[in-house]
């Protein structure tokens, strides 16, 4: 999994919250930019 090479620290307490905050983070990126395509092709 390339989770594990993203966050740091493994071990840290907490780990699957991190897990949680990178999919929330690649979430939004991928939901800026889709809005961004759209911004473009609109005008």
């Amino acid at each position: 999994m390339f989770l594990a090479d993203i966050a740091p620290e493994p071990d840290v307490a907490g780990g699957p919250l991190v897990i949680v905050v990178v999919a929330a983070v690649v979430a939004a990126g991928v939901a800026v930019l889709a809005w961004l395509a759209r911004s473009r092709r609109r005008g």
